[in-house]
């Protein structure tokens, strides 16, 4: 397979930080902090600034 797998592709970094950006937006627009949100859907709040940051994915519900 040249060039990697293709699900490679979508661990970009700029992709990833890209697709954090949308809900920081919304968790800020809310008036939401990390902590509050990581709560909700019971992670850290280190996680969520990963998210939003592009170090790290959220899944993709199914």
């Amino acid at each position: 397979m040249r060039g990697g797998p293709s699900w490679l592709a979508a661990q970009n970094p700029k992709t990833n930080r890209k697709n954090g950006e949308r809900p920081r937006e919304l968790r800020l627009l809310v008036g939401m902090t990390q902590q509050s949100l990581g709560a909700i859907i019971d992670v850290s709040y280190v996680q969520i600034q990963q998210y939003e940051n592009g170090k790290n994915r959220a899944a993709n519900p199914r």
